[in-house]
């Protein structure tokens, strides 16, 4: 078990630490080049009006209309978030995972709240169009035996400006821009630059929305089925751990570092070991919010991390 545990800490102390590979900017006319050829972000399509029935059980219930001023300084720790989750019959909160759910299941606070965390706003549902299809492959059928509906979601926002870019410019991109880091994060395939992206999006927007997002969508399996039965996933909990005590510290009222914590305690490891993952976690979390402090402080000149870290 000693190697397993070597192995997992060393995937999530330098996957925490080692995204400071961004911090050297590229040359300042390649970040303007790429800036001058990005299509503007189009605007936010118009909202449908509901259709759902107020017996719906993931209907969200009436209340007040908050003015945009409201809204906008909604305090996210003012929503219930387990009551959000139980009430759309998901464990895991399923803004985060960016799931498809229909505005009218969300309250205006709810998505406001999520908003204030994040560095893109959360993409509701607010219509389908569906139509009638043929079902290929089925040619023997009559055609009135072939027919299938076919729906298509229709999103409260079109696709970002950014959606389509190369990672390479998207990463160029993210030196400056948290929205290209959280794109470019969602694009990455090796974990390293998937954390370090999410990281960066963080210190430099001041939001902890990107960290959050990644330890639910990225490492939120603890256990990995084998034909031997199932597998503690050590890695998997020790970089969920660590981006939770990120965003807790940056004061999100969603996360929840210690909810693994008894996977840990149950795991079989010595007492020695256990003790010996837990400061590793303290350590890559302090390795991450001093980078990230170094981060915002160059780019933006805030101090915002650096007063968290010294509070």
């Amino acid at each position: 078990m000693t190697d397993t545990l070597k192995y997992a800490l060393a995937i999530g102390i330098t996957a925490a630490a080692m995204f400071a590979y961004m911090y050297e900017a590229p040359p300042r006319q390649a970040v303007h080049e790429l800036a001058q050829n990005t299509p503007a972000p189009t605007a936010e399509a118009a909202l449908a009006k509901s259709t759902e029935q107020a017996s719906d059980p993931h209907q969200a219930l009436p209340q007040r209309e908050l003015s945009q001023a409201e809204l906008a300084d909604i305090d996210p720790a003012s929503i219930d978030w387990e009551a959000m989750k139980s009430r759309l019959g998901f464990y895991v909160d399923p803004m985060l995972l960016r799931m498809q759910i229909a505005a009218s299941s969300l309250t205006a606070e709810e998505i406001a709240a999520f908003n204030k965390l994040h560095v893109l706003p959360f993409n509701a549902k607010v219509d389908e169009i569906c139509e009638e299809v043929l079902v290929e492959g089925q040619e023997w059928l009559p055609p009135e035996d072939r027919v299938a509906e076919h729906c298509e979601s229709v999103m409260q926002f079109s696709p970002h400006a950014y959606t389509d870019l190369p990672l390479d410019q998207l990463v160029a991109l993210a030196v400056t821009d948290a929205e290209a880091a959280v794109i470019a994060s969602r694009k990455a395939n090796n974990l390293d630059e998937k954390i370090s992206l999410a990281l960066r999006a963080v210190a430099l927007s001041g939001k902890s929305g990107p960290a959050l997002e990644l330890a639910k969508r990225s490492f939120g399996s603890s256990y990995l089925s084998t034909p031997n039965g199932q597998t503690l996933q050590v890695e998997n909990i020790f970089n969920s751990i660590v981006l939770e005590k990120i965003a807790q510290r940056l004061g999100d009222p969603r996360a929840n570092p210690t909810a693994s914590f008894y996977l840990i305690e149950e795991s079989g490891l010595t007492e020695a070991q256990k003790k010996e993952f837990f400061e590793d976690v303290n350590n890559a979390e302090k390795a991450a919010l001093e980078t990230m402090a170094a981060i915002q402080s160059e780019i933006s000149g805030s101090s915002q991390i650096w007063e968290l870290i010294n509070a």
